[in-house]
């Protein structure tokens, strides 16, 4: 089965969306796939994927939905669909307009989520169950063609 590349897109920004780390590993991994710098690119995303992991759950850490955060997540929702579209050939403004959008969808998404998932259980079990959300869909969007 054929998988859409506007759906790929969307899917990376959705997941950057919940976890901004998530387009930023994304463009690392993807765009150096196969150079000498792949382990370096590797490396680099697992901080960013696992500092993120840690400060996301801080009470101190300010709603996903205020800016400048907001600006960050639609940027690495943009550039990991960018960074895929380019990989595989595909329409990289449309990718970065999808990444975009669905980056903002899955922001808005994620902190509804939150806030009726804290009403059923502690704030740590939602906030992980995101972490598995966004690290799968966008294990799914990088591998899907």
């Amino acid at each position: 089965m054929t998988i859409s590349p506007a759906v790929v897109s969307y899917a990376i920004g959705f997941a950057s969306g919940l976890r901004s780390s998530m387009g930023i590993a994304t463009y690392a991994v993807a765009r150096y796939a196969g150079t000498d710098r792949e382990q370096v690119a590797g490396g680099v995303a697992a901080v960013a994927v696992l500092g993120e992991a840690v400060v996301d759950k801080l009470p101190s850490t300010p709603s996903r939905m205020e800016f400048p955060g907001l600006g960050g997540r639609i940027a690495a929702g943009g550039a990991g669909a960018y960074a895929l579209a380019r990989r595989d050939g595909t329409d990289r403004v449309q990718a970065a307009v999808l990444g975009a959008a669905g980056s903002l969808a899955g922001s808005w998404g994620g902190s509804r989520y939150r806030a009726w998932a804290s009403t059923k259980a502690p704030a740590l079990a939602g906030a992980l169950a995101e972490d598995v959300v966004a690290q799968s869909l966008t294990a799914w969007a990088y591998q899907a063609r």
